[in-house]
Protein backbone atom coordinates (compact mmCIF):
# COMPACT_ATOMS: atom_id res chain seq x y z
CA UNK A 1 0.00 0.00 0.00
CA UNK A 2 1.64 3.44 -1.09
CA UNK A 3 1.80 6.16 1.63
CA UNK A 4 0.45 9.44 1.47
CA UNK A 5 4.12 10.81 0.73
CA UNK A 6 3.83 8.59 -2.30
CA UNK A 7 0.71 9.79 -3.63
CA UNK A 8 1.74 13.38 -2.70
CA UNK A 9 5.05 13.20 -4.89
CA UNK A 10 2.59 12.87 -7.88
CA UNK A 11 1.79 17.13 -7.64
CA UNK A 12 4.35 19.31 -8.87
CA UNK A 13 2.83 21.99 -6.57
CA UNK A 14 3.86 19.46 -3.18
CA UNK A 15 7.88 19.96 -3.87
CA UNK A 16 7.17 23.76 -3.78
CA UNK A 17 5.91 23.34 -0.23
CA UNK A 18 8.58 24.42 2.67
CA UNK A 19 9.20 20.90 5.20
CA UNK A 20 6.44 21.97 7.46
CA UNK A 21 3.86 22.73 5.13
CA UNK A 22 4.83 19.34 3.27
CA UNK A 23 3.86 17.30 6.62
CA UNK A 24 0.53 19.62 7.34
CA UNK A 25 -0.62 18.74 3.82
CA UNK A 26 0.43 14.79 4.26
CA UNK A 27 -1.21 14.94 7.54
CA UNK A 28 -4.82 16.75 6.18
CA UNK A 29 -4.76 14.13 2.82
CA UNK A 30 -4.41 11.41 4.66
CA UNK A 31 -7.25 12.18 7.63
CA UNK A 32 -9.48 12.44 4.80
CA UNK A 33 -8.36 9.35 2.87
CA UNK A 34 -8.97 7.48 5.87
CA UNK A 35 -12.35 8.60 6.56
CA UNK A 36 -13.06 7.39 3.04
CA UNK A 37 -11.26 4.41 3.28
CA UNK A 38 -13.60 3.65 6.60
CA UNK A 39 -16.62 4.12 4.74
CA UNK A 40 -15.73 1.97 2.26
CA UNK A 41 -14.88 -1.14 4.88
CA UNK A 42 -18.35 -0.57 5.97
CA UNK A 43 -20.19 -0.39 2.54
CA UNK A 44 -18.18 -1.21 -0.34
CA UNK A 45 -18.57 0.82 -3.67
CA UNK A 46 -21.11 -1.98 -5.24
CA UNK A 47 -20.09 -0.99 -9.22
CA UNK A 48 -16.46 -2.42 -7.81
CA UNK A 49 -17.79 -5.51 -6.92
CA UNK A 50 -18.08 -7.58 -10.23
CA UNK A 51 -15.69 -5.03 -11.97
CA UNK A 52 -12.03 -5.47 -10.79
CA UNK A 53 -10.14 -3.78 -13.62
CA UNK A 54 -8.88 -0.26 -12.72
CA UNK A 55 -8.30 1.45 -9.55
CA UNK A 56 -10.81 0.01 -7.34
CA UNK A 57 -11.24 2.15 -3.75
CA UNK A 58 -12.64 -1.12 -2.60
CA UNK A 59 -9.24 -2.88 -2.16
CA UNK A 60 -6.83 0.14 -1.19
CA UNK A 61 -7.75 3.27 -1.64
CA UNK A 62 -4.98 4.94 -1.47
CA UNK A 63 -2.71 2.18 -4.41
CA UNK A 64 -6.36 2.79 -6.63
CA UNK A 65 -5.70 7.13 -5.79
CA UNK A 66 -2.27 6.62 -6.70
CA UNK A 67 -3.11 5.06 -9.63
CA UNK A 68 -5.75 7.18 -10.69
CA UNK A 69 -3.81 10.22 -10.46
CA UNK A 70 -1.05 8.78 -12.15
CA UNK A 71 -3.26 8.75 -15.64
CA UNK A 72 -3.79 12.48 -15.62
CA UNK A 73 -1.23 15.05 -17.15
CA UNK A 74 1.18 16.20 -13.83
CA UNK A 75 -0.41 19.75 -13.59
CA UNK A 76 -4.03 18.45 -13.54
CA UNK A 77 -3.40 15.97 -10.36
CA UNK A 78 -3.56 18.25 -7.64
CA UNK A 79 -6.96 19.33 -9.00
CA UNK A 80 -8.27 15.87 -9.16
CA UNK A 81 -6.90 14.80 -5.58
CA UNK A 82 -8.98 17.84 -4.16
CA UNK A 83 -12.11 16.53 -6.07
CA UNK A 84 -11.39 13.13 -3.97
CA UNK A 85 -10.79 14.85 -0.68
CA UNK A 86 -14.11 17.10 -1.48
CA UNK A 87 -16.61 13.80 -1.76
CA UNK A 88 -19.49 12.61 0.52
CA UNK A 89 -19.52 9.03 0.45
CA UNK A 90 -22.71 7.90 1.55
CA UNK A 91 -22.64 4.53 3.22
CA UNK A 92 -25.46 1.74 3.24
CA UNK A 93 -26.07 2.18 7.04
CA UNK A 94 -26.33 6.11 5.99
CA UNK A 95 -28.80 5.58 3.55
CA UNK A 96 -31.21 3.61 5.75
CA UNK A 97 -30.82 6.25 8.45
CA UNK A 98 -31.61 8.64 5.97
CA UNK A 99 -34.90 7.07 4.56
CA UNK A 100 -36.15 6.78 8.01
CA UNK A 101 -35.61 10.13 9.07
CA UNK A 102 -38.04 11.11 5.97
CA UNK A 103 -40.43 8.34 6.82
CA UNK A 104 -41.05 9.43 10.51
CA UNK A 105 -41.25 13.34 9.17
CA UNK A 106 -44.09 12.00 7.00
CA UNK A 107 -45.63 9.70 9.88
CA UNK A 108 -44.89 12.47 12.78
CA UNK A 109 -47.20 14.99 10.07
CA UNK A 110 -49.73 12.30 9.64
CA UNK A 111 -50.61 11.62 13.17
CA UNK A 112 -50.70 15.42 13.99
CA UNK A 113 -52.99 15.68 10.91
CA UNK A 114 -55.03 13.13 12.54
CA UNK A 115 -54.32 14.79 16.13
CA UNK A 116 -53.12 11.27 17.26
CA UNK A 117 -50.97 11.35 20.67
CA UNK A 118 -47.20 11.68 19.92
CA UNK A 119 -46.70 7.92 21.65
CA UNK A 120 -48.51 6.92 18.54
CA UNK A 121 -46.18 8.45 16.07
CA UNK A 122 -43.41 5.54 15.62
CA UNK A 123 -43.31 2.59 14.28
CA UNK A 124 -46.85 3.29 12.00
CA UNK A 125 -49.23 1.22 13.39
CA UNK A 126 -50.76 -1.45 11.11
CA UNK A 127 -53.99 0.66 10.39
CA UNK A 128 -51.89 3.46 8.72
CA UNK A 129 -49.48 0.79 7.00
CA UNK A 130 -52.82 -0.77 5.51
CA UNK A 131 -53.54 2.79 3.72
CA UNK A 132 -50.03 3.26 2.05
CA UNK A 133 -49.31 2.22 -1.35
CA UNK A 134 -45.29 2.74 -2.04
CA UNK A 135 -43.67 2.69 -5.42
CA UNK A 136 -39.80 3.42 -5.84
CA UNK A 137 -39.02 5.97 -8.49
CA UNK A 138 -35.90 2.66 -9.33
CA UNK A 139 -34.77 -0.49 -8.19
CA UNK A 140 -32.65 -0.80 -5.33
CA UNK A 141 -32.27 -1.97 -1.88
CA UNK A 142 -32.57 0.75 0.20
CA UNK A 143 -36.20 0.92 -0.72
CA UNK A 144 -36.73 -2.71 -0.12
CA UNK A 145 -35.47 -2.40 3.51
CA UNK A 146 -37.50 0.54 4.24
CA UNK A 147 -40.79 -1.02 2.78
CA UNK A 148 -39.98 -3.46 5.19
CA UNK A 149 -38.74 -2.05 7.99
CA UNK A 150 -42.44 0.16 7.77
CA UNK A 151 -44.01 -3.42 7.78
CA UNK A 152 -46.50 -2.25 4.99
CA UNK A 153 -48.60 -5.38 3.60
CA UNK A 154 -47.19 -7.09 0.98
CA UNK A 155 -43.82 -6.02 1.33
CA UNK A 156 -42.44 -8.11 4.18
CA UNK A 157 -41.13 -11.34 2.45
CA UNK A 158 -40.31 -9.47 -0.92
CA UNK A 159 -41.30 -6.13 -2.84
CA UNK A 160 -43.41 -6.53 -5.14
CA UNK A 161 -43.71 -3.24 -6.48
CA UNK A 162 -43.03 -1.66 -9.84
CA UNK A 163 -41.40 1.49 -10.10
CA UNK A 164 -43.38 4.51 -10.70
CA UNK A 165 -42.34 4.48 -14.15
CA UNK A 166 -43.44 1.34 -15.07
CA UNK A 167 -46.81 1.54 -13.36
CA UNK A 168 -47.33 4.77 -15.15
CA UNK A 169 -46.71 3.20 -18.40
CA UNK A 170 -48.84 -0.09 -17.68
CA UNK A 171 -51.65 1.57 -16.78
CA UNK A 172 -51.70 4.94 -19.33
CA UNK A 173 -51.48 2.44 -22.47
CA UNK A 174 -54.54 0.70 -21.41
CA UNK A 175 -56.44 3.47 -20.08
CA UNK A 176 -55.25 5.22 -23.72
CA UNK A 177 -57.26 2.39 -25.49
CA UNK A 178 -60.46 3.23 -23.45
CA UNK A 179 -60.02 6.98 -24.36
CA UNK A 180 -59.38 6.46 -27.94
CA UNK A 181 -62.56 3.40 -28.60
CA UNK A 182 -64.48 3.22 -25.28
CA UNK A 183 -66.54 -0.04 -25.14
CA UNK A 184 -64.95 -0.29 -28.62
CA UNK A 185 -61.59 -1.04 -27.52
CA UNK A 186 -60.19 -4.63 -27.49
CA UNK A 187 -60.74 -6.52 -25.06
CA UNK A 188 -63.33 -4.37 -23.60
CA UNK A 189 -64.21 -6.48 -20.24
CA UNK A 190 -60.74 -6.43 -19.28
CA UNK A 191 -60.26 -3.22 -20.17
CA UNK A 192 -63.13 -1.89 -18.02
CA UNK A 193 -62.11 -4.38 -14.93
CA UNK A 194 -58.57 -2.86 -14.97
CA UNK A 195 -59.76 1.12 -15.27
CA UNK A 196 -62.18 0.29 -12.47
CA UNK A 197 -59.97 -1.98 -10.24
CA UNK A 198 -57.27 1.11 -10.77
CA UNK A 199 -59.78 3.87 -10.00
CA UNK A 200 -61.03 1.91 -6.77
CA UNK A 201 -56.94 0.61 -5.71
CA UNK A 202 -55.70 4.45 -5.14
CA UNK A 203 -58.78 5.67 -3.27
CA UNK A 204 -57.74 6.71 0.47
CA UNK A 205 -54.45 5.64 0.23
CA UNK A 206 -51.21 7.68 0.96
CA UNK A 207 -49.33 7.15 -2.49
CA UNK A 208 -45.23 7.49 -1.63
CA UNK A 209 -42.83 8.25 -4.29
CA UNK A 210 -39.72 7.24 -2.59
CA UNK A 211 -36.15 7.87 -3.94
CA UNK A 212 -32.94 7.44 -2.26
CA UNK A 213 -31.37 10.59 -3.70
CA UNK A 214 -31.96 13.68 -5.96
CA UNK A 215 -29.80 16.46 -7.06
CA UNK A 216 -31.20 18.17 -10.20
CA UNK A 217 -35.02 17.01 -9.18
CA UNK A 218 -35.44 16.24 -12.76
CA UNK A 219 -36.31 12.67 -13.17
CA UNK A 220 -38.11 12.55 -9.74
CA UNK A 221 -40.35 15.81 -11.05
CA UNK A 222 -41.32 14.28 -14.26
CA UNK A 223 -42.58 10.73 -12.46
CA UNK A 224 -44.45 13.43 -9.72
CA UNK A 225 -46.06 14.85 -13.14
CA UNK A 226 -47.50 12.02 -14.67
CA UNK A 227 -48.44 11.02 -10.98
CA UNK A 228 -50.56 13.70 -10.80
CA UNK A 229 -51.87 13.84 -14.38
CA UNK A 230 -53.07 10.04 -13.35
CA UNK A 231 -54.73 11.34 -10.43
CA UNK A 232 -56.51 14.26 -12.04
CA UNK A 233 -57.96 11.77 -14.81
CA UNK A 234 -59.22 9.39 -12.40
CA UNK A 235 -60.46 11.59 -10.14
CA UNK A 236 -60.87 15.69 -10.36
CA UNK A 237 -64.54 15.43 -12.73
CA UNK A 238 -65.98 13.31 -10.16
CA UNK A 239 -65.25 14.79 -6.40
CA UNK A 240 -68.86 15.66 -5.94
CA UNK A 241 -69.87 11.65 -6.25
CA UNK A 242 -67.14 10.45 -3.91
CA UNK A 243 -67.68 12.67 -1.53
CA UNK A 244 -71.44 11.55 -1.45
CA UNK A 245 -69.73 7.79 -0.58
CA UNK A 246 -67.47 8.98 2.07
CA UNK A 247 -64.47 8.42 -0.36
CA UNK A 248 -61.38 9.92 -0.81
CA UNK A 249 -58.92 10.39 -3.76
CA UNK A 250 -55.17 9.50 -2.32
CA UNK A 251 -52.54 11.62 -1.17
CA UNK A 252 -49.46 11.55 -1.88
CA UNK A 253 -46.23 11.94 -0.21
CA UNK A 254 -42.64 12.45 -1.90
CA UNK A 255 -39.59 10.49 0.22
CA UNK A 256 -36.16 11.47 -0.31
CA UNK A 257 -33.24 10.20 1.52
CA UNK A 258 -30.86 12.48 0.44
CA UNK A 259 -31.81 15.88 -1.75
CA UNK A 260 -30.39 19.14 -3.28
CA UNK A 261 -31.96 22.33 -2.73
CA UNK A 262 -32.07 22.94 -6.52
CA UNK A 263 -34.06 19.58 -6.38
CA UNK A 264 -36.63 20.35 -3.66
CA UNK A 265 -37.03 23.78 -6.09
CA UNK A 266 -37.56 21.82 -8.90
CA UNK A 267 -39.92 19.76 -7.37
CA UNK A 268 -41.78 22.07 -5.22
CA UNK A 269 -42.17 24.39 -8.76
CA UNK A 270 -43.69 20.82 -10.49
CA UNK A 271 -46.23 20.44 -7.99
CA UNK A 272 -47.03 24.16 -7.75
CA UNK A 273 -47.96 24.21 -11.72
CA UNK A 274 -49.91 20.45 -10.98
CA UNK A 275 -52.94 21.66 -10.57
CA UNK A 276 -53.29 19.24 -8.41
CA UNK A 277 -56.19 17.49 -6.71
CA UNK A 278 -54.15 15.59 -4.20
CA UNK A 279 -52.20 16.63 -1.37
CA UNK A 280 -48.51 16.45 -1.77
CA UNK A 281 -45.96 16.70 1.07
CA UNK A 282 -42.55 16.55 0.46
CA UNK A 283 -40.16 14.74 3.25
CA UNK A 284 -36.30 14.49 2.74
CA UNK A 285 -33.93 12.50 5.23
CA UNK A 286 -31.11 15.50 4.15
CA UNK A 287 -30.93 18.15 2.04
CA UNK A 288 -27.99 19.42 0.54
CA UNK A 289 -27.76 23.09 1.62
CA UNK A 290 -23.62 23.95 0.96
CA UNK A 291 -22.56 25.31 -2.69
CA UNK A 292 -21.31 23.17 -5.54
CA UNK A 293 -17.62 22.71 -6.34
CA UNK A 294 -17.96 25.13 -9.11
CA UNK A 295 -18.24 27.61 -7.04
CA UNK A 296 -16.52 26.64 -3.10
CA UNK A 297 -14.70 23.84 -1.99
CA UNK A 298 -15.91 21.75 1.46
CA UNK A 299 -15.41 23.77 4.68
CA UNK A 300 -13.59 20.95 5.95
CA UNK A 301 -10.82 21.59 3.15
CA UNK A 302 -9.93 25.09 4.30
CA UNK A 303 -6.83 23.80 6.51
CA UNK A 304 -5.74 22.02 3.07
CA UNK A 305 -6.15 25.03 1.35
CA UNK A 306 -4.44 27.39 3.69
CA UNK A 307 -1.63 25.25 3.56
CA UNK A 308 -1.64 25.03 -0.29
CA UNK A 309 -2.11 29.27 -0.89
CA UNK A 310 1.23 30.24 -0.89
CA UNK A 311 1.89 27.94 -4.19
CA UNK A 312 -1.46 27.47 -5.94
CA UNK A 313 -4.97 27.78 -5.00
CA UNK A 314 -6.55 24.80 -4.34
CA UNK A 315 -10.48 25.46 -5.92
CA UNK A 316 -8.28 27.13 -9.17
CA UNK A 317 -6.68 23.73 -9.90
CA UNK A 318 -10.10 21.95 -9.16
CA UNK A 319 -11.46 23.86 -11.98
CA UNK A 320 -8.01 23.45 -14.07
CA UNK A 321 -8.69 19.67 -14.50
CA UNK A 322 -12.57 19.75 -15.00
CA UNK A 323 -12.42 22.16 -18.03
CA UNK A 324 -9.17 19.61 -18.92
CA UNK A 325 -11.32 16.45 -18.06
CA UNK A 326 -14.36 18.01 -20.16
CA UNK A 327 -12.42 16.58 -23.33
CA UNK A 328 -13.08 13.09 -22.14
CA UNK A 329 -16.44 13.52 -20.25
CA UNK A 330 -18.20 14.99 -24.29
CA UNK A 331 -18.60 11.29 -25.31
CA UNK A 332 -20.61 11.18 -22.11
CA UNK A 333 -24.16 12.39 -24.14
CA UNK A 334 -23.43 10.57 -27.32
CA UNK A 335 -23.09 7.38 -25.36
CA UNK A 336 -27.06 7.67 -23.18
CA UNK A 337 -30.17 9.36 -24.31
CA UNK A 338 -29.11 11.93 -22.50
CA UNK A 339 -28.09 14.33 -25.51
CA UNK A 340 -31.78 13.49 -26.94
CA UNK A 341 -33.34 14.67 -23.77
CA UNK A 342 -31.45 17.57 -23.07
CA UNK A 343 -29.60 19.19 -26.09
CA UNK A 344 -27.17 21.17 -23.96
CA UNK A 345 -25.51 18.07 -22.55
CA UNK A 346 -22.57 18.63 -24.26
CA UNK A 347 -21.69 21.71 -22.24
CA UNK A 348 -22.02 20.49 -18.25
CA UNK A 349 -18.69 19.38 -18.17
CA UNK A 350 -18.77 19.46 -13.92
CA UNK A 351 -21.72 16.54 -14.78
CA UNK A 352 -25.47 16.55 -15.76
CA UNK A 353 -27.45 20.03 -15.25
CA UNK A 354 -23.98 21.25 -14.34
CA UNK A 355 -24.52 19.55 -10.75
CA UNK A 356 -20.87 20.40 -9.65
CA UNK A 357 -21.55 17.60 -6.35
CA UNK A 358 -18.65 15.66 -5.20
CA UNK A 359 -21.62 12.56 -3.35
CA UNK A 360 -21.16 9.08 -4.28
CA UNK A 361 -23.56 6.65 -2.81
CA UNK A 362 -22.37 2.98 -2.03
CA UNK A 363 -25.01 2.33 -4.88
CA UNK A 364 -23.89 4.40 -7.79
CA UNK A 365 -22.60 7.39 -8.62
CA UNK A 366 -24.97 10.08 -9.44
CA UNK A 367 -23.79 11.84 -12.67
CA UNK A 368 -24.73 15.11 -11.20
CA UNK A 369 -21.33 14.80 -9.43
CA UNK A 370 -18.34 16.03 -11.26
CA UNK A 371 -17.01 13.56 -13.72
CA UNK A 372 -13.78 13.76 -13.14
CA UNK A 373 -14.61 11.02 -10.53
CA UNK A 374 -17.17 8.31 -12.19
CA UNK A 375 -16.64 8.63 -15.99
CA UNK A 376 -16.37 6.36 -18.02
CA UNK A 377 -18.92 4.42 -16.67
CA UNK A 378 -18.62 0.99 -16.40
CA UNK A 379 -20.44 0.25 -19.79
CA UNK A 380 -18.54 3.43 -21.77
CA UNK A 381 -16.73 2.57 -24.86
CA UNK A 382 -13.90 4.51 -23.39
CA UNK A 383 -12.10 3.17 -21.40
CA UNK A 384 -9.10 5.21 -20.61
CA UNK A 385 -8.32 7.04 -18.06
CA UNK A 386 -10.37 4.93 -15.39
CA UNK A 387 -12.20 6.25 -13.37
CA UNK A 388 -12.31 5.86 -9.30
CA UNK A 389 -16.09 5.71 -8.82
CA UNK A 390 -17.19 4.37 -12.61
CA UNK A 391 -21.05 4.65 -12.17
CA UNK A 392 -23.29 2.03 -14.08
CA UNK A 393 -25.11 3.86 -16.33
CA UNK A 394 -28.79 3.54 -15.58
CA UNK A 395 -30.88 5.59 -17.92
CA UNK A 396 -28.96 3.61 -20.91
CA UNK A 397 -32.50 1.44 -21.26
CA UNK A 398 -34.60 3.97 -20.93
CA UNK A 399 -35.24 5.36 -24.49
CA UNK A 400 -36.83 8.96 -25.18
CA UNK A 401 -39.76 7.26 -27.32
CA UNK A 402 -41.13 5.79 -23.93
CA UNK A 403 -41.39 9.37 -22.03
CA UNK A 404 -42.65 10.88 -25.43
CA UNK A 405 -45.38 8.00 -26.11
CA UNK A 406 -46.14 8.35 -21.94
CA UNK A 407 -47.03 12.39 -22.21
CA UNK A 408 -49.02 11.17 -25.44
CA UNK A 409 -51.11 9.19 -23.96
CA UNK A 410 -51.98 11.68 -21.02
CA UNK A 411 -52.67 14.19 -22.84
CA UNK A 412 -55.50 11.55 -24.91
CA UNK A 413 -56.71 10.66 -21.78
CA UNK A 414 -56.75 13.80 -20.21
CA UNK A 415 -59.19 14.84 -23.36
CA UNK A 416 -61.52 12.15 -22.45
CA UNK A 417 -61.69 12.44 -18.84
CA UNK A 418 -62.69 16.05 -19.02
CA UNK A 419 -66.70 16.75 -18.59
CA UNK A 420 -68.67 17.65 -21.69
CA UNK A 421 -69.27 21.02 -22.47
CA UNK A 422 -71.96 19.41 -24.55
CA UNK A 423 -72.47 19.35 -28.34
CA UNK A 424 -69.86 17.70 -30.43
CA UNK A 425 -67.12 15.97 -29.10
CA UNK A 426 -69.69 15.03 -26.06
CA UNK A 427 -69.61 11.35 -27.34
CA UNK A 428 -65.47 10.93 -27.37
CA UNK A 429 -65.63 11.24 -23.42
CA UNK A 430 -65.18 7.71 -23.34
CA UNK A 431 -63.41 7.74 -20.00
CA UNK A 432 -65.21 10.37 -18.21
CA UNK A 433 -68.22 8.41 -18.47
CA UNK A 434 -67.10 5.14 -18.03
CA UNK A 435 -65.99 6.53 -14.77
CA UNK A 436 -69.06 8.24 -13.88
CA UNK A 437 -71.53 5.51 -13.78
CA UNK A 438 -68.55 3.25 -12.02
CA UNK A 439 -68.58 5.55 -9.13
CA UNK A 440 -72.07 6.05 -9.10
CA UNK A 441 -73.18 1.86 -9.60
CA UNK A 442 -69.75 0.33 -8.04
CA UNK A 443 -68.70 2.27 -4.61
Amino acid sequence: MPSILEIARLLPEFDKLDAISQNEFCRIADLQLNRLAFKLRCSPYQPHLNNLSGPNVNLDLWAATKDWLEQLPEQYRLGALVALLSTTYITEPELDALMDNAAEHFAQFLFEQNKQPASWSWPMPPAECQKLLPFPTAAYEAYDRLVRRLRIPGTVNKTAKSTLSDYLYQHFSGLCLWADYGPACPYPDQTAQILGGLATQLLGKHVLVVDDCSFSGTTLSSDLRRLLDLLRILYSAHTTVLASKNRQPPTVTVLVAFATQEAVARISKTLRDAGRLADVQVFCGAVETRGRLSNELPDRLDPLRQVLLPVRDAHEALRDAIDHYSQHFRAYPRETTIASRHPMADQWKWGFKDGAYAVVTYLNAPNNSVPLLWYPHTSSAKTNPKSLFPRVESRESHPPVRAEYLDECIQRCLGAATPPAGGAGAESKHIYHFLAQFYEEEL
